[in-house]
């Protein structure tokens, strides 16, 4: 009877321990979404921490770059700031099991210097316009930001032209190729451009010469800017040679997208003015600082009925020095 005893209780302990254990919390495990990274300067790209056996445990993730020249982190988002290898820690604290378990993940992240042009395309390969009109075609390029140096040509001048800047004007009933070389990579692209009397009549144009009030502007990503015509003639058609780089409403609203460089041109019909906007990439931090400065992204006032152009600020002339001084 006591040996039943003895073995009825050590089952009833082992079934407690087993059950106890079966309810103890495991501990906490954290992963990184990657552990190595390749981007180009100006990407961005998105890190994340897998949280395991946490619960509604409080948690806490510190990021940090050991090289914020070459790349930059915030709430995980890494950007490419300069050519070189980084690496990116993510310091995660949680509370759990009434005791702090930290663990420091790392990424590494490889930014490659200036992208190069892989592709250039239009959205449209063929256009019909009317005689004496004028388009402006906007080439896309792969990938977004990469440096360009475009050269246009048409292949009958007697049908369209276009300018360097691929404002196509259309001279006499026909069909011409337009096509758009990178002189560096030799890519190319080409849009079909015809002309009939049955496509649809531009607005009458004014003839009255264009002016802007700003023919060079240099923006960050986000950062925007508005452009004006002076004595704006009637209605007015404004475009943009490449659109990932720097986008322009109808009302003259210039918004950075990303680095590199495209022009804004605005056309009635027959004159046009153009203004070439740089968009740069985001400045390094500073030597001995963590944090590069930002660029704001306070959004531009509308212009008003007699738009001024803002102050460019200048160097002081030096002094001349006097006798005596060197």
């Amino acid at each position: 009877m006591k040996i039943k005893n003895i073995l009825s209780a050590a089952l009833v302990v082992g079934f407690i321990l087993t059950v106890f254990a079966g309810c103890a919390k495991k501990e906490p495990t954290f992963r990184l979404s990657q552990t190595e990274l390749n981007i180009d300067c100006g990407e961005k790209q998105t890190l994340s921490v897998a949280l395991e056996n946490t619960g509604s445990d409080p948690y806490g993730i510190v990021w940090e770059s050991d090289n914020t020249d070459v790349a930059t982190v915030k709430s995980g988002i890494v950007t490419g700031v300069s050519a070189g290898v980084a690496v990116i820690k993510a310091r995660v604290t949680v509370y759990s099991n009434s005791k702090t378990v930290s663990e420091e993940l790392t990424c590494t992240v490889t930014v490659a210097g200036t992208p190069t042009l892989s592709a250039i395309s239009f959205e449209e390969s063929e256009q019909t316009v009317a005689p004496g009109s004028t388009i402006l075609l906007s080439p896309v390029l792969t990938p977004n930001g990469a440096p360009s140096t475009l050269v246009w040509s048409s292949s009958d001048e007697t049908v369209a032209t276009v300018d360097r800047y691929g404002c196509v004007t259309a001279i006499g009933e026909g069909t011409a190729t337009v096509t758009v070389v990178d002189e560096a990579t030799s890519l190319s692209a080409q849009c079909t451009i015809r002309v009939s009397e049955n496509a649809s009549v531009p607005t009458e144009p004014t003839g009255t010469e264009l002016t802007l009030n700003r023919t060079q502007i240099s923006l960050y990503p986000g950062e925007a800017f508005y452009l004006t015509v002076e004595d704006a003639p009637g209605e007015l058609t404004w475009g943009s040679s490449n659109t990932d780089i720097a986008f322009i409403r109808s009302d003259g609203y210039v918004k950075a997208v990303s680095p590199g460089t495209a022009v804004i041109t605005v056309t009635d019909g027959i004159n046009r003015a153009s203004c070439t906007v740089t968009v740069m990439y985001y400045p390094s931090a500073p030597e001995g600082t963590t944090e590069a400065p930002q660029p704001t992204t306070e959004e531009p006032q509308p212009p008003t009925d007699t738009p001024t152009v803002p102050d460019i600020p200048t160097s002081p002339e030096p002094e001349t020095p006097t006798d005596g001084e060197e």
